[in-house]
């Protein structure tokens, strides 16, 4: 990744920080009202900004030859299934029995439930890991549209998608299968990361946000009236142009943070927070609820040991290097060369 897209680490790092804050609660009961204002207003937009970075890197990259094209896609495509897959079937069958029992008490049902993992992604083993298979399918997808994107169709192809986009998102259905559903609802925000890096190319928007004082300006004003249109609305069109705009606070947001170095290595670790944060965090949870600890001593353990714990296997894994191979860099999401 250039330098000039640096901004990209720290947007991982802040949406990983998101991720590990919204899943820092029991599964069940009573919360601060401050808390659950908070953590839904953060679910808005926290997921549509990592299909965001996809997209905006999607458009970054250059992957494909024009003599070699269908090769190319099909070395690229399988390097997103090795990376998103492999740890999403592995941990998945990994923790399947011992979260299942810690859950429900016993075995039964257990066949049911793995296989509504394989068609439903919202009931794999780890519900969160719904995000790789449906990222992987619109991989698949964009991959092919990207064989005939050139510095001339891009923008009109990009346009074009944005617009089926948009209407793919209101369009009235429901169905889990396959993602069908999450797919509705996040294709939108990778095109519209792609539309943001045709921008950002062709624009004085890097120069703008250059100015750490402007883009904190930027920022917090956006992120105040996000915040304001959630309170006041419930109408679907605005809450997704709502969302839009938050992602913008947290980009402009970025720009004021990026020499901050911890955020570059959480940032550079995000892909194993997100693959093993939740895995620490049931088992936290779990011990918390068997003594009754309050909501916010969960909610802080729960948050420290989720954002702390993958990142100690991360500088524990760099040390052992004899240890060091694919596979293992794939099941702990550590493959340096790519993005999710």
């Amino acid at each position: 990744m250039s330098k000039r897209l640096n901004f990209i680490i720290v947007l991982y790092a802040l949406g990983i920080i998101l991720v590990v804050f919204g899943h820092s609660h029991y599964s069940s009961g009573d919360y601060s009202a401050v808390y659950n204002l908070i953590n839904e207003f953060i679910y808005l937009f926290h997921m549509p900004l990592f299909f965001w970075i996809a997209g905006f890197l999607f458009l970054n990259s250059s992957s494909y030859n024009s003599e070699t094209r269908w090769e190319d896609y099909y070395k690229w495509i399988r390097k997103k299934a090795l990376r998103l897959l492999v740890p999403y079937f592995f941990l998945s069958l990994l923790f399947v029995f011992p979260k299942y029992y810690l859950e429900n008490g016993s075995f039964n049902g257990i066949g049911i439930a793995l296989l509504h993992s394989i068609y439903i992604p919202r009931q794999s083993v780890w519900g969160h890991f719904w995000f790789l298979p449906v990222l992987f399918i619109i991989y698949l997808i964009f991959g092919l549209f990207k064989m005939v994107l050139t510095s001339k169709t891009e923008i009109p192809i990009t346009l074009v998608s944005l617009i089926l986009g948009i209407a793919f998102y209101f369009m009235p259905f429901e169905s889990e299968l396959f993602g069908l559903a999450d797919l509705k609802c996040f294709t939108v925000y990778f095109i519209i990361g792609m539309a943001s890096n045709l921008v950002y190319r062709r624009s004085i928007v890097p120069k703008i946000l250059s100015n750490c004082w402007i883009s904190l300006g930027i920022a917090i004003v956006i992120l105040t009236g996000g915040f304001l249109i959630y309170l006041y609305s419930d109408n679907q069109v605005v809450l997704f142009i709502d969302s839009i705009l938050l992602i913008f606070s947290i980009v402009a947001f970025s720009n004021c943070m990026k020499n901050i170095r911890l955020l570059y290595f959480i940032g550079n670790n995000n892909y194993t927070i997100y693959l093993y944060s939740w895995i620490f965090q049931s088992f936290v949870m779990y011990g918390l609820g068997k003594i009754g600890a309050p909501w916010y001593i969960a909610f802080m353990t729960m948050f420290i040991v989720g954002l702390g714990l993958p990142l100690i296997i991360v500088l524990i894994y760099k040390k052992i290097v004899r240890i060091q191979n694919v596979f293992f860099d794939l099941i702990l999401g550590m493959n340096k060369k790519e993005s999710i």
